[in-house]
């Protein structure tokens, strides 16, 4: 069994809840937090949990403790700076008298409501807004990565990526298409097979959408890249 050691920290927030069985998997968003030396941490920390207790339960600003089995730094360009793999249980706690006074959460980023896509909510764990779009009988996320710092300029990359979108979905009976052609795939089984699961639109501009493929190439599904300009320039498993 792997070691668990007991980290503590400031809850900043929380993505990503799926519900597996009677149990709940999410990421924690902890700062500030001490780490298993008692040494307070002013940076961010992305732990996995698998809990009993429901995502609900865990406000922002809520101090807790919990138990983790690993805790590195996190890659370059990743929205944090440290991740946690975890395991329940999760306690609160009252905060102790040396928390640091810089480790109140900032404000979360507010939703953007979109003309086209909706309301978007912003994801910490991948530091994007993104929103469920249901759309000729398919239901798939959408979701909009910027470098933006300020809200205005959040909101006018929300803004271009929802038309980048749009404009991927009014394209996507001749994406279907050159999936076929490229893949070596019949009409009929193009038909069956292929169900949109995201469109995704990257800070660069360019624009990925994944589709499930059903029993074709098991376990991988087929990645499209579109440019910022419009067209595809890559086709192939993910």
């Amino acid at each position: 069994m792997a070691k668990r050691f007991v980290i503590e920290g400031l809850l900043d927030d929380y993505s990503g809840a799926v519900q597996e069985g009677r149990r709940w998997s999410l990421h924690l968003f902890t700062r500030p937090w001490r780490d298993v030396n008692g040494e307070w941490k002013s940076t961010l920390l992305r732990t996995h949990v698998l809990t009993g207790r429901n995502p609900g339960d865990f406000e922002r600003g809520t101090f807790v403790r919990l138990a983790v089995t690993t805790c590195e730094p996190a890659p370059k360009r990743a929205p944090v700076d440290w991740i946690a793999t975890g395991v329940t249980p999760i306690r609160k706690l009252r905060p102790p008298a040396d928390l640091p006074r810089t480790g109140k959460p900032p404000p979360a980023p507010r939703p953007i409501v979109d003309r086209a896509l909706g309301r978007l909510r912003y994801d910490a764990a991948f530091g994007w807004y993104a929103a469920w779009r249901k759309r000729g009988g398919a239901t798939y996320e959408v979701s909009i990565a910027s470098d933006a710092d300020t809200a205005e300029d959040w909101a006018a990359a929300v803004a271009a990526g929802s038309r980048a979108i749009v404009a991927v979905e009014r394209r996507l009976a001749a994406v279907r298409v050159a999936i076929a052609a490229k893949m070596v795939l019949t009409a009929t089984a193009l038909r069956r097979s292929l169900s949109l699961q995201s469109i995704a639109v990257q800070t660069s501009g360019r624009v990925d959408a994944i589709f499930d493929c059903g029993d074709h190439f098991t376990d991988h599904g087929i990645e499209v890249r579109i440019t910022a300009r419009g067209k595809i320039s890559e086709i192939g498993l993910a």
